[in-house]
């Protein structure tokens, strides 16, 4: 079993992590240089050291809510420092470090030689110093070296970087044995929060991996809502949403930033689970009905299975907000009764769909006017509530296929009241017809 989860871990955690290109890397040691240079030009106490030439991250973990996990206990952020301590250690041993320093000061001197640096603007001054900088480092051949070392990192860990990367992940997971429970499980707590509990609880490593290949293999949908599904027929389903789908729509292995707007999620229902799970299903079902429109049959195919492989699943929502204390992993029911009947069903799916896109539409169109009169706080407390009561009659409808009236008459109320208020129209339509 260990031997199993520590491949599909790596393989996983492969996929999830990006080197940083090098005119990113190039970009971020320019910017240090220029604001070293300014610092030093208006007097201020500067130390000139490597890590000016070391960007803040060198790789990204793509993988927002397994990001924010490892960043909260200091998993990920102490990888990049090793990371970047490497780098340092190898700037100073090719000299580079020494020669940027020289660079750095003839730079300056230059500047403040030809430069009425006293009269001109900051603006106008930051210019001045990044096309001198940019010169130099060009004309020097710095920038061609960096360039090169940073192109050879695989080469300064055994193994290469992402077998580094792994090895660290994968220490700080048997290091989470000796507490309740891993940093993996969101909303969990450690030994050293709660030493005087005892929940008689223990994973071997073959079951802290398989937990972090859940983790790192789920979808996120923001940066707050991770799902994981299993148990169908397709081996990974995970990989052939994210490469097949995903990728090639949107570029993208998880939906995040603007990419929230294409699945019509408003920011109070980014951290609402039974939500973003939902309007995550709808969106997989107008891919495979436009699929079916365009005739393409390899899309439809691939869609068809997919959706049928989800039915059968098992798995889990990860919800994993900024506050610590609402983090939870919520296990997921089948949803072969909820897709069947309610987005299958083309005319059920209408409806449904039109109740859901109404409210999303109807609230942008509120909080619109809300900004012009300056009542954006009354606008996003009702969202608030609305997110809440929606929350609950998803989690109702998916869980027990069962309308909850009475959280629906509580979003009917407070949609009618911000129209009356802020005279915009809306057509509750789609609500006579659920059942």
């Amino acid at each position: 079993m260990f031997e199993k989860y520590e491949d599909l871990f790596r393989k996983a955690l492969e996929k999830e992590i990006i080197p940083v290109e090098w005119n990113e890397i190039r970009n971020e040691i320019v910017n240090n240089l220029v604001k070293y240079i300014i610092n030093t030009i208006k007097g201020k106490k500067t130390t000139f050291n490597e890590r000016l030439l070391i960007p803040r991250g060198l790789v990204i973990l793509s993988h927002p809510v397994f990001n924010r996990l490892c960043a909260g206990e200091g998993v990920w952020p102490n990888i990049l420092g090793m990371i970047n301590r490497v780098m340092g250690k190898k700037i100073k041993e090719r000299g580079l470090y020494v020669k940027a320093e020289k660079l750095v000061l003839r730079a300056t001197n230059s500047i403040i030689e030809h430069a009425d640096v006293k009269r001109i603007s900051d603006k106008k001054l930051r210019s001045i110093i990044k096309e001198e900088v940019e010169r130099a480092l060009f004309e020097s051949g710095l920038e061609a070296e960096l360039e090169s070392l940073y192109l050879e990192i695989d080469d300064f860990f055994e193994g290469g970087l992402i077998n580094f990367i792994y090895n660290k992940f994968s220490s700080s997971l048997r290091e989470a044995r000796k507490g309740l429970r891993p940093i993996i499980i969101p909303g969990s707590i450690t030994r050293g929060k709660a030493f005087n509990l005892y929940f008689g609880e223990a994973f071997s490593s073959g079951e802290l991996l398989s937990l972090a290949y859940m983790l790192l293999s789920s979808i996120c949908i923001g940066d707050n809502i991770a799902i994981y599904l299993e148990g169908g027929k397709v081996e990974n389903i995970m990989d052939e949403i994210k490469e097949k789908i995903l990728m090639k729509k949107f570029d993208s292995r998880h939906v995040t930033g603007d990419l929230l707007k294409e699945f019509k999620i408003r920011p109070s229902e980014s951290e609402k689970p039974y939500i973003v799970l939902v309007k995550f299903l709808l969106k997989l079902m107008e891919f495979y009905e436009n699929a079916l429109k365009e005739a393409n049959k390899e899309e439809s195919d691939l869609l068809a299975g997919i959706i049928e492989d989800i039915k059968n699943s098992h798995g889990f929502l990860y919800v994993v907000p900024k506050f610590k204390g609402e983090r939870s992993v919520i296990p997921l029911p089948r949803l072969d009764r909820f897709i069947g009947y309610w987005l299958e069903n083309k005319k059920k799916r209408q409806i449904f769909k039109g109740f859901l896109d109404g409210l999303y539409s109807f609230l942008g169109r509120v909080y619109s006017r809300a900004r012009k009169e300056r009542k954006q706080s009354h606008v996003e407390n009702a969202e608030k509530v609305i997110a809440n009561q929606l929350e609950y009659f998803l989690k109702m409808l998916i869980e027990n296929n069962i309308i909850h009236w009475q959280s629906l008459r509580a979003i009917i109320d407070i949609v009618v009241e911000l129209s009356t208020d802020f005279e915009i129209v809306t057509n509750l339509w789609p609500i006579k017809y659920l059942e």
